[in-house]
């Protein structure tokens, strides 16, 4: 998908002074909207993610599958970019916590079909990241150049693609 094609499935809410009486009405049906707590973990994060795809959850969030979540997934990513162009630190750390919960609910969708789990998601990416800088965590670290550094992760890629 394009980014034109993106921006045009891009739908904005209306500001919260243009609401329609309809719309209060809808809002004011919930009653008091949660309580929010000053910071989440990422546990906390799973739960909520797992609230919404559970039995009482939200039916949005319950009918998607990876293929339906690919635009949001492509959207996400290009919104990250451009928060982080313009140095909008606030808008480039709101993109990046949705860009997470595309992580988090595909991972949660695989599970869901018995493939994998965010943990091993987790997993792969650290152990991943621990076996290409030995410099860094291996038994003898030691500061490299970048000509060292870029020699090395082409060593120990092939080597993982050789395993594969």
């Amino acid at each position: 998908m394009t980014e034109k094609e993106i921006m045009q499935t891009d739908t904005r809410l209306p500001e919260p002074s243009q609401l329609s009486e309809e719309d209060e009405a809808l809002l004011a049906s919930f009653g008091k909207p949660p309580v929010l707590k000053e910071r989440y973990s990422m546990e906390d994060f799973r739960e909520i993610v797992d609230t919404l795809r559970g039995d009482h959850g939200c039916d949005w969030d319950k009918a998607q599958t990876h293929e339906s979540l690919q635009k949001y997934l492509l959207e996400e990513t290009n919104e990250v970019l451009r928060a982080e162009e313009k140095g909008d630190d606030r808008n480039f750390c709101e993109e990046l916590g949705d860009l997470l919960l595309q992580i988090v609910l595909n991972a949660r969708i695989a599970e869901e079909e018995g493939r994998f789990t965010l943990d091993d998601v987790i997993t792969g990416i650290s152990q991943k990241m621990l076996r290409r800088h030995p410099h860094v965590f291996s038994e003898h670290p030691r500061p490299i150049t970048q000509e060292e550094n870029d020699r090395l992760w082409a060593i120990l890629k092939a080597q993982e693609k050789k395993k594969l």
